[in-house]
């Protein structure tokens, strides 16, 4: 479970959960939540993102997760979930097809869009699939 904590209304945050990263010849993980490129040249990857969120307090909040490339938000990538109290729990998911050179990351980011109540996400699954 990753908890954001206390929250500022429409500023993302990026989660960075304890990871597990299980290897591939042009990707790695140099921090907890974040995949790089490290291949050579320019590849289109397949990147998938999977979590089940909740509030950590609050009621009705608008929760978005989006897929930001190097710290930018990549257009299309995200999704918003209603979530009606502490125990609504709703995975949230996206897919898109993102264009990476070398040393670029991906990671996930949180937004509350409605106030400031902190966000849960469990089981957050990050999945690439590169043309290389």
């Amino acid at each position: 479970t990753y908890n954001t904590g206390t929250v500022t209304i429409n500023v993302p945050v990026e989660l960075t959960p304890s990871t597990t990263y299980l290897g591939n010849a042009v990707f790695d993980m140099p921090s907890n939540g974040r995949i790089r490129y490290i291949g050579t040249g320019t590849t289109d990857v397949l990147f998938t993102y999977s979590g089940t969120t909740a509030l950590e307090t609050g009621t009705n909040q608008t929760i978005y997760l989006g897929i930001y490339k190097n710290g930018t938000l990549v257009t299309g990538s995200g999704n918003k979930i209603l979530l009606t109290s502490t125990s609504d729990n709703k995975i949230i998911s996206a897919t898109k097809f993102i264009s990476m050179n070398t040393n670029d990351f991906l990671s996930i980011y949180a937004t509350n869009l409605t106030g400031t109540d902190g966000i849960s996400v469990y089981n957050l699954t990050l999945n690439t699939t590169s043309k290389k």
